[in-house]
């Protein structure tokens, strides 16, 4: 009879390790933006635009306080500080990302958003923490 026990103590902890797998699978895989989405800026771009909550302000102030900032240049999407997360990234839990931009070039139509250079920058965001695609 023990060997019964440990059979089904072993099929038990099978069972219990499998689902916690699932369960942490399905927790990374909910992208906010998939490679579907981000590769296809055409397709998506406004729609990708219109998720965001956007704010518009003559002045920005950015506060440092418990924020980590990633910069990139004018009409660049590479981030020249990544190590500014990548440092910290196992100690503290994200609450919310801001994207930061101009309105840089108004043409005489006004301005229109630059989904590529929006898309590019995600990517290489999620390209420094996939985690921060959520």
């Amino acid at each position: 009879m023990p060997t019964l026990t440990i059979i089904l103590l072993k099929k038990i902890k099978s069972l219990i390790t499998f689902c916690c797998f699932l369960i942490a699978t399905s927790l990374l895989a909910q992208e906010k933006f998939s490679n579907e989405i981000l590769n296809n800026v055409k397709k998506y771009g406004a729609d990708v635009e219109t998720s965001f909550k956007i704010t518009e302000t003559p002045n920005f102030e950015i506060d440092t306080n418990n924020r980590v900032i990633l910069k990139n240049g004018l009409r660049s999407s590479k981030y020249s500080n990544p190590d500014s997360w990548k440092s910290i990234k196992e100690e503290v839990e994200v609450n919310s990302i801001s994207i930061i931009f101009s309105k840089y070039p108004i043409r005489k139509n006004g301005y229109s958003m630059n989904h590529k250079l929006l898309f590019n920058r995600l990517k290489n965001l999620f390209l420094i923490d996939p985690l921060l695609n959520d």
